[in-house]
């Protein structure tokens, strides 16, 4: 690509990139955004501004951190797609692409990268705040920030990078930062388009609207409620890390299996020395040992406290990895 000289719209600030699909206006994302909101196309989002006071901000971050460290894949946001790509998950369309682009260096993304792996901390504007990298590839002893290019030059990305370079130097891991011009990014009209084809990956709905598994979900935790009241049933969610708590989901998930035998003996024509054919099935009574299953297997989720949501989206995911096994000749 050729280089361009031009005059940020914003600040005025004479600016070197290179030429892409239209003539750059803007030395950031920042500026672009401080252009708009002055002259007026960012009206509605300006015209009620939302203000928090110190000790609000710093229960909101606190409340980030908390879900990201209970949990990395949490949708914190809904800024651009994300999702799970063969089990990895990625907060953008360009994070995908780059995922893409590894497998094209013949990286084995599901046991050789890790999402999200660090939380650094940095100093911005007199403060501290954390930073998590994008991606690490193991093999590589690479870690990786995946950024739009008109994002590089900000200030808070280089404090990002000056402290995650001096961390990750200390693990004898090398800190890069790699944009769309580093790897193949189509059009912007055919990304999500591209994305959704994709079978190995999985994007959740901005809502997940109360579905069959919620209502399941519900009447089980009524039942078991019940049991409380009319017998001596234990407190639920259990301490997953107490050793009743552990026991009693071991012994609830062997009555499950339990009534999955029951189902399993029902087909009786699955006898490989049989010669006769045993041509009756009771439907009926095959369909009801699999509803006892899926009775023990829900209230093991409400007694683990997994609700439908992360069971939905854990499901979801795993089915990118399944799919992705045989696509790769698993």
């Amino acid at each position: 690509m050729s280089d361009v000289v031009f005059n940020c719209k914003a600040c005025g600030v004479r600016r070197v990139k290179q030429k892409r699909t239209r003539l750059p206006q803007f030395c950031d994302c920042r500026c672009a955004s401080k252009f708009r909101m002055s002259s007026g196309q960012n009206a509605k989002f300006s015209m009620k501004s939302r203000t928090h006071s110190a000790g609000t901000k710093e229960k909101m971050r606190a409340s980030f951190l908390k879900r990201i460290d209970s949990n990395p894949e949490s949708m914190t946001s809904w800024n651009s797609i994300k999702g799970w790509y063969k089990g990895i998950f990625f907060r953008s369309s360009y994070e995908y692409f780059f995922l893409k682009h590894l497998e094209k260096q013949h990286v084995d993304i599901r046991s050789d990268v890790k999402c999200e792996p660090f939380r650094i901390a940095y100093i911005f504007e007199g403060s501290t705040r954390n930073y998590i990298p994008d991606f690490y590839v193991e093999s590589q002893r690479r870690v990786y920030e995946v950024k739009n290019s008109f994002s590089v030059d900000s200030a808070q990305v280089r404090a990002k990078g000056l402290a995650a370079s001096s961390f990750l130097e200390k693990l004898n891991l090398e800190y890069v930062i790699v944009t769309e011009l580093d790897f193949d990014v189509p059009k912007s009209r055919d990304i999500l388009r591209l994305i959704n084809a994709d079978p190995c990956v999985f994007i959740p709905s901005r809502k997940i609207e109360t579905s069959a598994l919620d209502e399941l979900f519900e009447t089980q935790t009524s039942f078991m409620k019940l049991l409380q009241d009319k017998r001596s049933f234990p407190k639920f969610p259990v301490d997953m890390t107490s050793k009743d708590g552990q026991k009693l989901l071991k012994d609830i998930s062997h009555d499950c299996m339990h009534e999955l035998f029951e189902a399993i003996h029902l087909l009786k024509n699955s006898k490989q020395h049989r010669q006769t054919n045993v041509s009756e099935f009771d439907r009926e009574a095959f369909i009801e040992e699999l509803a006892d299953v899926l009775h023990y297997l829900i209230e093991i989720c409400v007694l683990a406290g997994i609700d439908t949501n992360e069971l939905y989206k854990s499901y979801m995911k795993k089915g990118t990895i399944n799919f992705a096994r045989i696509f790769d000749g698993y």
